[in-house]
């Protein structure tokens, strides 16, 4: 609410701030996340149940062996998501060439895809953090058992989801667009939206079981396998299909599925292995 509200302010000039057009969106998030930083710096510092802690109680300068075990866990989780947000990039670049409609069909749906993405990112960080607490624990049943639940909430997500884009795209393209939408961006919203239920659902797969494979410290082997699938099969197959192959936007699409669906399959087969080998 605070960003809508800043962004009404910069974007219009109200509230005493300057006419910035689009750039007060920027200027509004800005603001935002500033303000969230500071405040999650003071509930830090007095909330009893963080205070606790004593997270400052030993200054504020890090300790360099437990950095170094972070940067060497966390930067490949970086790598991945960088590499990956970097393919669906040039997957939206390839889907220019062929016109402003398929670019702008493709750029509504992804609006509406990144609000599911969102939520298995939040099962997926959820899952990452319960079980590694399990694995500190050494109950191996549980790392179990919490991932087969994320299994089945997410189930639960895709049926929704599904019926969503397959029940009511026409009512989605409507409710952001109104009735300006052309024959032609119809045609290829609805298909998008057919697609990228098959995407959401291998995606959202993939992300559950990298933060399964996170929470067992294991990030290097998921960064591998989620830069070789994207840059390495998504892209490839998609310029194959798209272009050289004539499927125009729609082939660029589902050439780009492929290497989501190998990259769920793989690191499926991963987590079963790791979790395995913890017993």
């Amino acid at each position: 609410p605070l960003t809508i509200v800043a962004s009404y302010g910069f974007i219009l000039g109200h509230f005493g701030s300057p006419i910035l057009g689009l750039s007060g969106i920027t200027c509004a998030t800005l603001v935002v996340q500033w303000i969230l930083l500071f405040s999650l710096i003071l509930i830090m510092l007095l909330r009893g149940t963080i205070k606790k802690y004593h997270i400052f109680a030993a200054g504020y300068l890090p300790d360099l062996a437990t950095s170094k075990y972070m940067l060497t866990l966390g930067f490949p989780i970086g790598i991945q998501f960088g590499g990956e947000i970097a393919a669906m990039t040039a997957g939206v670049y390839m889907m220019g060439h062929f016109g402003e409609t398929p670019l702008a069909a493709i750029q509504l749906v992804s609006q509406y895809t990144m609000f599911v993405v969102m939520i298995f990112l939040g099962m997926s960080q959820a899952l990452s953090i319960l079980i590694s607490e399990s694995l500190g624990r050494q109950d191996i049943e549980m790392v179990r058992r919490y991932q087969q639940a994320a299994m089945v909430l997410f189930a639960l997500v895709c049926i929704v989801m599904t019926i969503f884009f397959l029940g009511l795209p026409g009512k989605l393209i409507q409710f952001y667009l109104g009735k300006t939408a052309t024959a032609a961006f119809s045609y290829y919203a609805k298909i998008f939206f057919a697609l990228n239920v098959v995407f959401l659902i291998f995606d959202g797969y993939r992300n559950l079981f990298s933060g399964a494979l996170r929470g067992l410290h294991d990030s290097r082997i998921p960064m591998r396998i989620g830069i070789i699938a994207l840059w390495f099969l998504s892209i490839p197959i998609s310029y194959l299909i798209g272009f050289v192959m004539h499927g125009g936007p729609i082939g660029l699409r589902i050439g780009f599925i492929t290497g989501i669906i190998y990259c769920a399959c793989w690191l499926w087969i991963r987590l079963k292995r790791k979790i395995h080998f913890a017993v």
